[in-house]
């Protein structure tokens, strides 16, 4: 008796497994024809992490099957074959290409810019830049009750500062039990501060004045008033860096495209001549008068 050896036998397996394989089981939505949109392919192009995803893979659904109708119309018709279509593709191929190059060198980029940087840009540029209507520049601190926010307020004074007073808050263990919230130094409007009881107690207010308790939701608020920048023009930089910032990025990718142009018109040559084509049609001109 013959013995197979067992090597064979496992190639033979091996072969025999790779021939039955499948192909993944898809799931038809829709079709026109002989096209087919599957769920799969749907669901590629879609958030699937997003709610009403039935319903929005239906609308995709619906909308593909009108593209699709379109398209095999056009087919029908020839238009893709027509030369005029050609050309108006191979503009849109250009341009899609030109764009997908500034993208990748130019407006792809994440650049960053250091503090300093945007602080230059901004001081050099002191009429450029505006806010829309007064900010106020203030501190917040929240207390439980009314009483130990009273005195909290009545123990900032120019000898003691608020950064020190509130050092002693925290280091007393009933005041820093009273402590809601502190918030640090920054800039409001009248439709940022809430409540709005807060910006009518905070616009008489002097420069490090400290207001008086402020009944809010869970506590009693107690604002010291820091400065104000009216509207219009500014110097305060920290109300418009993100102004800055879009500035500073759009000049510096400005400047990369003009450094990219030179290098390419080095790399391919460039030459005008309108001075001929100017002629041309001078001459063109004449020639229709007689």
């Amino acid at each position: 008796m013959n013995i197979v050896p067992v090597s064979y036998l496992i190639i033979v397996i091996a072969l025999l497994a790779g021939g039955c394989t499948t192909e993944p089981e898809v799931t038809v939505i829709a079709r026109v024809g002989d096209a087919m949109l599957t769920l799969e392919a749907a669901r590629a192009d879609l958030d699937t992490t997003a709610a009403d995803l039935d319903e929005r893979v239906t609308r995709y659904a619906s909308s593909w099957v009108t593209s699709e109708l379109l398209h095999q119309e056009a087919l029908r018709l020839g238009i893709e074959d027509d030369p005029g279509f050609s050309a108006r593709l191979n503009v849109v191929q250009r341009q899609l290409a030109n764009q997908e190059l500034l993208d990748r060198l130019i407006y792809g980029d994440t650049a960053s810019f250091g503090e300093d940087t945007l602080r230059s840009y901004f001081t050099a540029h002191p009429d450029e830049f505006t806010i829309a209507e007064n900010h106020l520049k203030l501190r917040l601190v929240t207390f439980r009750g009314r009483d130990f926010a009273r005195r909290f307020s009545v123990s900032v004074t120019p000898a003691r500062g608020w950064t020190t007073v509130l050092d002693t808050v925290r280091k007393d263990p009933k005041m820093s039990q009273e402590l809601i919230s502190l918030v640090p130094d920054g800039w409001y409007t009248r439709s940022t501060l809430y409540p709005p009881e807060l910006w009518k107690v905070a616009g008489p207010l002097g420069p490090g004045e400290v207001s008086f308790p402020v009944k809010t939701v869970g506590g009693y608020t107690v604002l010291q008033y820091l400065a104000l920048a009216p509207a219009g023009k500014t110097n305060e930089f920290d109300l418009v860096r993100d102004e800055v910032l879009h500035r500073v990025l759009i000049e510096n990718r400005r400047s990369r495209l003009e450094a990219l142009l030179g290098t390419l018109r080095e790399r391919y040559g460039v030459e005008l001549n309108m001075n001929d084509a100017r002629r041309r049609k001078g001459s063109t001109d004449t020639n229709d008068q007689e």
